[in-house]
């Protein structure tokens, strides 16, 4: 089922008024740019992820979800580079968590490209009120939790065999933040743009003390789209040096390494 902004409360007399026309995506149009990245969707995957794009760019409007508000540019800078890399990645196990979802990007994306159901973790309750409406306008199975990656780790801890983040945070507090929700060889998927070799190096410090290994990174294309994007990979492989996780936003004021 792919249904609207108003039949899940994001307009009318929902959480949010939404009077304007709602944009239209042709899936069409993200079947094509797929196939160029090396992808193959599954049936009734391209609608889907254009309903997404539409509904990101409907609710945009009257609440802050992206500063992207060009339809073609969603779809290349938000959808495509959720699943670009997945031509080259392989099998995504779960149980799965996407951090900091923000608009489901890229864990709605993934959920609707492999059919294994990803929990979306976000702490900002309007946004999370979104993804609940999406992931019901989508028949999508993951589930949203309201709060930050620290509280579903105090929760939930060494639950989850994949971890996935996009232009969240430093690779160091990622690492961090991943470590405690993932279970002995779960991995961190981590979707960043160009980072420093700075950044990197700390990265390698900051996943010896975590339990984590050092991320391996590769290069990724997203069709028309002149940006560089980079993955990153790393697996818990011990126990963290430290008691993770530390107070909330410690791993973001604060990163090891």
């Amino acid at each position: 089922m792919v249904g609207s902004a108003c039949a899940f409360g994001l307009c009318g007399g929902g959480m949010f008024h939404v009077k304007h026309n709602r944009i239209r995506i042709a899936g069409e149009d993200i079947r094509n740019l797929a196939e160029a990245a090396g992808l193959a969707l599954p049936p009734g995957a391209a609608e889907q992820l254009a309903a997404h794009a539409e509904m990101v760019l409907d609710v945009n409007k009257v609440m802050n979800l992206t500063r992207i508000t060009e339809s073609d540019d969603v779809v290349r800078l938000h959808i495509l580079d959720s699943i670009a890399w997945l031509a080259d990645f392989g099998t995504i196990e779960g149980p799965v968590v996407d951090i900091g979802s923000g608009s489901g990007f890229p864990g709605a994306a993934i959920e609707i490209m492999t059919g294994v159901p990803v929990l979306l973790c976000e702490s900002v309750s309007k946004k999370a009120s979104f993804l609940q409406g999406l992931q019901a306008a989508l028949d999508l199975r993951g589930g949203v939790f309201v709060g930050r990656a620290e509280d579903l780790a105090r929760e939930r801890p060494e639950e989850f065999r994949t971890v996935t983040a996009r232009a969240l945070s430093s690779m160091p507090s990622l690492l961090e933040l991943a470590a405690p929700l993932l279970m002995l060889q779960g991995r961190l998927i981590a979707l960043k743009a160009d980072p420093s070799s700075a950044e990197l190096d700390w990265a390698d410090r900051a996943a010896m003390k975590c339990g984590m290994s050092r991320p391996v990174r590769a290069a990724y294309a997203i069709p028309g789209a002149e940006v560089a994007r980079s993955i990153l990979v790393s697996t818990r492989t011990a126990p963290p040096q430290m008691r993770l996780p530390r107070r909330n936003g410690m791993a973001q004021k604060h990163p090891v390494g």
